[in-house]
């Protein structure tokens, strides 16, 4: 791949961290922020949808440590991962 090409990236849900403010991500190499669309109430399994601004949806899985136990659908969230858990393909022109 070169500069300016088309990427798609896949992360694993387990690997985004999920987070209420952008500061707590700031050692993340990528970072975005969006809404919480769905909660998959699955035990330690469980997942949130967010939407991104771009109106993409990632699948992020709920730490099970009960600091997100109030989170509602429409919330505003922030999410980050690291380059090494991101998977990297060209994408369609």
């Amino acid at each position: 791949m070169a500069a300016g090409d088309t990427a798609e990236i896949f992360v694993r849900p387990e690997s985004i961290r999920l987070a209420a403010s952008a500061e707590a991500l700031s050692g993340f190499d990528n970072q975005l922020q969006g809404k919480v669309t769905s909660i998959l109430f699955n035990g330690a399994a469980s997942r949130v949808l967010v939407q991104d601004d771009a109106g993409e949806t990632l699948e992020v899985t709920l730490p099970q440590s009960g600091e997100f136990a109030a989170l509602k659908r429409g919330d505003a969230v922030h999410i980050g991962w690291g380059a090494a858990q991101a998977t990297c393909f060209k994408g369609a022109a």
